[in-house]
């Protein structure tokens, strides 16, 4: 009864100053932004409808509208309902802007991190030091797991990581919880706080603006003699550290960009020549911490390790994922999860590999609130992938007692990792099976024989040995991706549960994409045109998605002839131009560089 109050309460409580960006829009103006964002999000959006049905998302919109019509006056509870629009796309991209957030609502001067299920404080400001390290139970009054449902239709996510990275930059906006009719008051907050089995209540004020820039903020740390690898060195972009002990390499990965001091390729060089002159047992990329950046840049890292078959090896190549590994770093995690034989531990990441992203903002007419839409769809290898994320091959949840101890389970689990090494399938009992198969309008599929070993490899995209698993069925290093052969061709399981029957070619029979890698760039074009002329909207042809394809080609190439590399490159780029009849800035802009 008390949370049904509050919700009503939130009606005809006034704003107290926090909102920042509109006039007092009225009720009527509000609900001609919601009809701006429902357009902008129909024809700005590159693909509204990834994850939600349209008639889904007319009526959360529908809903919206009569929620603010239904007032006198406009308060938080108007500007929810614009966060609960965009979120209905459920693209992590996607969103009422940080700054209009936090101009609109406020916020309350502590920050959380979530350790299996539980919510604990890890920042806050020295005012309220006291609750550091403490868990969350309740939210004035209100039991946390219910906050978490309302926060729910507010946070943008496609999957459960990606609302535990980002529940709790909306957990302490006190306004939106005041809209959302979980407070009583739009300023503070009173937090039930549980510290070493004491039960505790502290309330906390919303830091104004005028104290923003004088309040000093204060960090849970876990003490450096005890500091796990991973909580060592998170200000630095990239760094590793090799033990001959252990014979173990740990690579930690945290923003694909570069770093003034030293640019991601010389690190990259460095560190490789380290490799090559020691004996490595295990080599660890951890990606946990990454939230994305320039994909393009971690290309360098991916090839080198495909060029390294004495690291490229289960059990010896690990990969760590966690909640807050997304965008870019999700598109890395799928290239080595598809052209490697790494083992993924940790948490899922915070997205799916197909993907929209690379948002572009907008400002709504009378709330003046600033809306980011994705411009790009980014599709995976796998045909109508609709997967919520990459597959890992051993979830390892860190809890607060890991934390707090100096424990990584994560670390702890690749340190006692020993396995038999796994028998692929025999290539000669599936002779009758080998060659080319139809994987898409531009690439083909090929079982091939491998010394005496039956592998599968889609050329620059998938490469991996196939098990069997009973009967005919085989498995690969890809989790949920199987492979059957039937009458005439390959029954192929993806991750989703989405699956397609391959027709086989004849194996001199040469895709797009083989003939780009061959160089003869002037029949994949003649293929690539026909392609585009048939279906205009093909993603694959589409200007970033050949940017990004020249790319792969390059460094997949670099090996064998920079020269050769270049050339192929920039053909790829140039034909990326004329496919898309010169209306192709990532082409344009990507030539620069070769």
């Amino acid at each position: 009864m008390r949370y049904i109050t509050r919700l009503l309460l939130s009606a005809v409580i006034l704003l107290s100053g926090t909102v920042a960006i509109g006039a007092n829009p009225t009720p009527a103006e509000f609900a001609k932004d919601i009809d701006q964002l429902r357009s902008l999000i129909l024809n700005s959006h590159a693909f509204p409808f990834w994850a939600v049905k349209k008639e889904d998302l007319a009526a959360i919109v529908e809903r919206a509208k009569e929620n603010v019509l239904a007032k006198d006056r406009c308060d938080h509870s108007c500007y929810a309902e614009l966060l609960k629009v965009v979120a209905a796309v459920k693209d992590g991209h996607s969103g009422v802007s940080s700054k209009s957030r936090y101009e609109v609502f406020g916020y309350l001067p502590f920050s959380v991190r979530w350790f299996g299920d539980e919510l604990y404080i890890v920042r806050t400001s020295e005012t309220y030091k006291h609750i550091l390290g403490s868990k969350i139970e309740k939210v004035d009054g209100v039991n946390l797991k219910r906050v978490l449902n309302e926060l729910k239709q507010i946070v943008p996510h496609t999957n459960q990581s990606r609302f535990k990275k980002f529940s709790g930059s909306y957990l302490h906006l006190s306004g939106l919880l005041h809209g959302l009719g979980i407070t009583e008051k739009p300023n503070e907050v009173t937090l039930t706080l549980r510290n070493q089995n004491k039960l505790f209540e502290s309330t906390i004020l919303r830091l104004s603006p005028a104290d923003e820039k004088s309040t000093k903020f204060v960090n849970y740390s876990v003490d450096k003699k005890n500091r796990p690898l991973h909580l060592r060195q998170r200000d630095s972009n990239y760094w590793f550290d090799y033990d001959p002990n252990s014979k173990l390499l740990y690579f930690q990965l945290n923003r694909i960009a570069n770093m003034k001091s030293e640019g991601s390729f010389a690190f990259n060089e460095k560190m490789w020549k380290l490799v090559d002159s020691k004996e490595v047992d295990k080599f660890v990329l951890d990606l946990r911490y990454n939230g994305g950046g320039s994909f393009p840049l971690s290309l360098k890292f991916i090839q080198a390790i495909i060029d390294r078959p004495n690291i490229n090896k289960r059990g010896k190549l690990f990969v760590i994922s966690g909640f807050d590994t997304f965008s870019a770093a999700i598109q890395m995690l799928s290239q080595l999860e598809l052209r490697t034989q790494a083992i993924i531990v940790g948490e899922p990441p915070g997205g799916p590999t197909a993907h929209p992203g690379d948002s572009k903002s907008f400002k709504l007419d009378f709330t003046g609130v600033a809306i980011n839409l994705s411009s790009l769809y980014h599709p995976s290898l796998f045909l109508n992938d609709r997967s919520s994320e990459v597959g890992l091959d051993k979830e390892i949840i860190e809890r607060w007692e890991d934390r707090i101890t100096g424990r990584d389970p994560v670390m702890d689990y690749i340190l006692r990792f020993s396995s038999s090494r796994r028998v692929a399938a025999s290539a000669l009992d599936f002779r009758s099976y080998l060659g080319t198969y139809e994987y898409s309008s531009t690439r083909n599929l090929r079982l091939k024989d491998v010394g005496g070993e039956l592998w599968l490899e889609v050329k620059g995209a998938l490469n991996t040995p196939l098990y069997p698993v009973g009967g005919k069925s085989l498995e690969s290093e890809v989790v949920d991706f199987e492979v059957t052969p039937v009458l005439r061709g390959l029954s192929i399981r993806f991750p989703g549960n989405n699956s397609v029957i391959l027709a086989r070619k004849d194996s001199k029979a040469l895709s797009a994409f083989d003939y780009l890698y061959m160089g003869e760039l002037k029949k994949a074009e003649k293929i690539l045109a026909r392609i585009k002329a048939k279906t205009p909207e093909y993603v694959e042809l589409k200007d970033h998605q050949m940017s990004f394809l020249a790319s792969i080609v390059y460094f997949d190439l670099l090996s064998d002839s920079d020269r050769k590399a270049s050339e192929i490159a920039k053909g790829i780029l140039n034909m990326g131009i004329r496919l898309n009849d010169g209306n192709a800035p990532f082409c344009k802009f990507s030539l620069r560089f070769y």
